[in-house]
């Protein structure tokens, strides 16, 4: 096998200065998710401790206000790249991307709605809970994400419209979801903030 990897990579043609900085644009694609998706589960194990000792009913999840940009940011990375590659071809790749964030964005604020229960403002942390319609919701995000992923394999005429279209939606989904998520929060404690500013005047 060693033998075999030598002599490859002998016969490989030279890297050119384009390839060497797709490289390195992966390379710290990868180092990026990979210190998010550590900081990500350390909340995650925090946000487990907290809903523990909050004794949630089945069905309930809480998420800190803090990590809800853990999930557009992880989307930007992994599809914004893709998404970016097909936005600068020409416009038509830009109206179909701007056609499939409008259509994230709703779906983002459907999912906030049928997700979203309170705010904990004790904790700076969100109670969020999963219902039929969010499972519903949730494959078909699945399935548009598959869908999205076929990227890799080559398409032509308006399929690669349509993959546009479709990476558009995933990522902003996500950034539309958590958006909407931290707005709920900032509405549903701005009342008690200025209760405790009163209270402390007074």
């Amino acid at each position: 096998m060693p033998t075999l990897l030598i002599s490859a990579a002998s016969t490989a043609e030279p890297t050119t200065p384009q390839l060497e900085a797709q490289l390195a644009v992966s390379l710290i694609t990868l180092i990026l998710l990979a210190i998010l998706l550590v900081v990500d589960i350390k909340f995650l194990r925090d946000s487990r401790r907290i809903a523990k000792s909050l004794d949630l009913p089945k069905g309930q999840w809480l998420r800190q206000i803090k990590s809800l940009a853990f999930d557009p940011a992880i989307e930007l990375l992994v599809v914004g790249v893709l998404l970016a590659q097909d936005l600068v071809q020409n416009w038509e790749h830009v109206v179909a991307g701007l056609a499939g964030a409008a259509v994230g964005v709703l779906a983002g604020h459907y999912r906030f709605r049928i997700q979203y229960v309170r705010a904990v403002p004790e904790h700076k942390a969100i109670i969020f809970v999963r219902s039929r319609e969010e499972y519903v919701a949730l494959i078909i995000l699945v399935l548009v994400r598959m869908a999205a992923e076929q990227h890799r394999i080559p398409v032509v005429g308006a399929l690669t419209l349509l993959v546009t279209f479709l990476l558009a939606v995933v990522v902003f989904e996500s950034i539309g979801r958590a958006w909407f998520s931290y707005r709920a929060y900032k509405h549903d404690t701005s009342g008690l903030s200025v209760g405790a500013e009163a209270s402390t005047r007074g």
